[in-house]
């Protein structure tokens, strides 16, 4: 990554990513005491759409 990058553009990779690399993961608990891991994927789906996609993974036990 550092080698085809301006210096200014890899401190903001270094702390943000870069665009359209990476996931976010998160637990939610629900109303009702559910536990669901779900995650943003920055990955765009294409050229003309560069949102990234929340993917509801699994759901899990109490005990995970």
């Amino acid at each position: 990554m550092a080698r085809n990058m301006r210096e200014s553009h890899l401190t903001v990779a270094a702390t943000h990513g870069s665009l359209g690399v990476g996931r976010f993961t998160f637990c939610v608990r629900t109303e009702d005491g559910r536990i669901f891991e779900l995650y943003y994927n920055r990955a765009p789906k294409s050229v003309d759409d560069r949102k990234g996609s929340w993917t509801l993974y699994r759901e899990m036990s109490a005990k995970e």
